[in-house]
């Protein structure tokens, strides 16, 4: 029997592609996290120009990137706005770490990427998702 390749595998590779072109568009470096992938699905390496113009300096700065791609994670689509399933666990994963992250849709309609910075959007909207006082230090 053949072995199928799920339309939803394609998507998830456009999704994966598109992140790859506009981070390099930005002069910046993307790395794809294929092992222990467990919530955060790469990272992008910041660059800035070299002072004599030829070439960029990897900055050491990351920001890491959960993506999704596909209409199966896009909820309440209207022409104005659209809303991302995500889950508590998600939340708990970007409100606990040290690191930014930025959480990326691919929405397939429009071809187009969506990101939100989300420790940014945790801290300033604490009715999506509160700490438990158990994880306090």
């Amino acid at each position: 029997m053949p072995k199928t390749v799920l339309e939803s595998k394609f998507t998830e590779l456009e999704g994966l592609d598109r992140i790859n072109h506009i981070v390099y568009e930005m002069k910046c470096l993307f790395r794809e996290i294929t092992k222990s992938d467990y919530g955060i699905d790469g990272e992008i390496e910041l660059c800035i120009p070299k002072e004599n113009r030829k070439g960029y300096q990897a900055t050491g700065g990351i920001i890491k990137v959960q993506a999704k791609s596909g209409r199966s994670y896009i909820t309440q689509d209207t022409p104005a706005s659209f809303s991302a399933k995500s889950s508590k666990d998600d939340f708990e994963y970007w409100y606990n770490s040290n690191f930014p992250a930025i959480f990326i849709i691919f929405h397939p309609q429009d071809k187009k990427l969506y990101c939100k910075d989300m420790k940014a959007y945790l801290n300033s909207t604490p009715h999506v998702w509160q700490s438990p006082y158990k994880n306090h230090l």
